[in-house]
């Protein structure tokens, strides 16, 4: 004679697996606030961040610029894209900001303002808000490596922290 039923009951309903939430909703986005004196004139300064070739050769990577409202940028071989929302020679610049490992869709915003102090002296304003916590010290670290120390050592333009 068989144990086994036709009209067995159902096996015990599986629990439910815990559906990952979107890496975007649980990011805390922080940001950075500094202000930088450089011994350089306000249209080189301002150069410095929007000249391909120069961005190529102070970064040592490839660097691509249209610095124009709308126009995209890549830096170091694309790790670093968006695109400029303002652009106001010699004065400001505001982009849409991202590292190439951040979720599709997640940007930063840059703003730099550049203020003449005197002759041949620039006061750089600079902040950028909407940093995953998780990111923010490779971002601060990331400026100061891979942009303002290279600015300083191939253009010879010297930068002071006035606020870090």
């Amino acid at each position: 004679r068989s144990t086994s039923s036709a009209t067995s009951a159902p096996p015990p309903a599986a629990k439910p697996t815990p559906v990952a939430k979107p890496v975007t909703a649980s990011v805390e986005a922080t940001s950075i606030q500094w202000v930088i004196d450089w011994s350089a004139p306000v249209q080189e300064l301002f150069r410095t961040f929007t000249d391909e070739a120069r961005a190529s050769a102070y970064t040592r990577a490839p660097a691509k610029i249209d610095a124009q409202p709308e126009g995209k940028f890549e830096f170091l071989g694309g790790a670093i894209s968006g695109h400029y929302n303002e652009v106001v020679e010699n004065k400001k610049l505001i982009m849409q900001w991202r590292l190439g490992s951040w979720p599709a869709g997640q940007h930063s915003s840059v703003v730099m303002d550049f203020v003449t102090e005197e002759h041949g002296r620039t006061r750089l304003n600079f902040a950028q808000a909407g940093i995953p916590s998780s990111d923010v010290e490779r971002v601060k670290q990331g400026w100061t490596v891979n942009f303002f120390e290279p600015i300083k050592m191939m253009l010879g333009f010297q930068f002071t922290w006035v606020k870090q």
